[in-house]
């Protein structure tokens, strides 16, 4: 089947980096500000029974949550656990079983 559908990647991280002013705001028992960060991925004319289709949303998703996250913390650490958690977030969000049997093969790789 052919599916018009659209993703938002979205990513949701406390900065708590010591010396910045987030943890210096939690330090002072006030609550600590979230990032949030989206983008809208399309799938438009992607058909999720084409093996290759699956794979071009997964990139796109991949490509989503690396951009969406890559600001969000001077550590590339952060950066990376923010990606998989928005990853993550994103392909269960899509319920597309082509692309959720990719990301966890991903994820074992």
């Amino acid at each position: 089947t052919m599916t018009t559908r659209w993703m938002t990647a979205l990513a949701a991280a406390a900065l708590t980096l010591a010396a910045t002013p987030a943890a210096l705001a939690g330090e002072a028992g006030l609550a600590t500000p979230a990032v949030v960060a989206t983008k809208r991925v399309s799938t438009a004319g992607m058909d999720f029974a084409s093996p290759k289709d699956a794979q071009k949303v997964y990139r796109r998703l991949r490509h989503a949550a690396k951009e969406v996250c890559a600001y969000s913390s001077a550590t590339h650490a952060y950066s990376r656990d923010c990606a998989r958690q928005a990853l993550d977030a994103s392909v269960a969000r899509l319920n597309e079983p082509a692309v959720d049997a990719l990301h966890r093969t991903a994820r074992r790789g």
